[in-house]
């Protein structure tokens, strides 16, 4: 019992920093900070890419850009469609692009 009484201090100081601290480990943001930024494309604000509309719809994350086969109008026989947050505004901040390569039969030699 008297080794207890030795540590008690400390295990309560233990404890308390642990009561503490443990609040931290379970904090979270009420917003969703970017995880939603449709890009403001009429905006003259670019820093670090495009601002967030304040509003979003579903035309900002639909894009039929790549749906739709390119005319191949080259000696090589390929097109390469981009779809990047000029095409998509929801790609904004997600640091995302997509492509969409069409071949002509014998393209690329």
């Amino acid at each position: 019992m008297t080794a207890f009484r030795k540590m008690f201090p400390s295990i309560m100081v233990i404890m308390t920093l642990l009561v503490i601290n443990s609040d931290k480990a379970c904090a979270a943001d009420p917003d969703m900070l970017q995880d939603i930024c449709p890009a403001d494309l009429t905006s003259t604000v670019k820093v670090n890419g495009y601002p967030c509309k304040n509003t979003s719809s579903t035309d900002d994350f639909t894009s039929r850009v790549l749906s739709m086969p390119g005319v191949v109008a080259n000696v090589v026989g390929i097109m390469i469609t981009r779809a990047n947050v000029q095409t998509v505004p929801g790609l904004n901040t997600l640091g995302v692009s997509m492509s969409r390569v069409d071949f002509l039969p014998g393209g690329i030699y």
